[in-house]
């Protein structure tokens, strides 16, 4: 397993945050995604709203992560209603450190993707979407961390 590596990031108050703050709390869902607003990514991460729940029964914190500025993350969570963080990361840098880039733009651009990190700071699952219009549904995540998450 890879460990994840802790860049720093803005938040949504464009304070800066850094990735283990979360994972060091609890295993951490970093949900990769195009663009606020766009209607492939809104329609992911209200899935994921309307599910936060069974995410949060299972120990698990979700943390947003696209390359719009905190400003418009603001605005997309306020629209939207959404429970968790969203970071900027406007040169890609997590996406790429993280391993979740496309293979089809030989790793050089970031594409819809999830990855989970242990308390450890360990990659327990990655989830790359071969194209920006599909996603996983929070049925199909919760299902394959089921077989990931160490049982307690």
């Amino acid at each position: 397993m890879d460990i994840a590596p802790d860049l720093t990031l803005l938040d949504s108050e464009s304070k800066p945050v850094t990735l283990s703050s979360f994972w060091k709390k609890a295993p951490t869902l970093f949900v990769f995604y195009p663009g606020d607003f766009t209607p492939v990514c809104t329609k992911q991460l209200c899935d994921y709203r309307d599910q936060y729940q069974v995410f949060r029964d299972m120990g698990l914190q979700l943390v947003g992560i696209s390359a719009d500025s905190p400003q418009k993350h603001v605005e997309f969570a306020q629209a939207k209603s959404l429970p968790f963080p969203l970071l900027s990361d406007p040169k890609n840098e997590a996406v790429k450190a993280l391993g979740c880039t496309s293979k089809w733009s030989l790793g050089l651009l970031p594409n819809r993707s999830l990855c989970l990190v242990g308390t450890d700071g360990r990659v327990l699952w990655r989830q790359i979407e071969a194209v920006a219009i599909t996603h996983q549904t929070s049925e199909q995540v919760v299902a394959a961390l089921k077989d990931v998450l160490p049982r307690t």
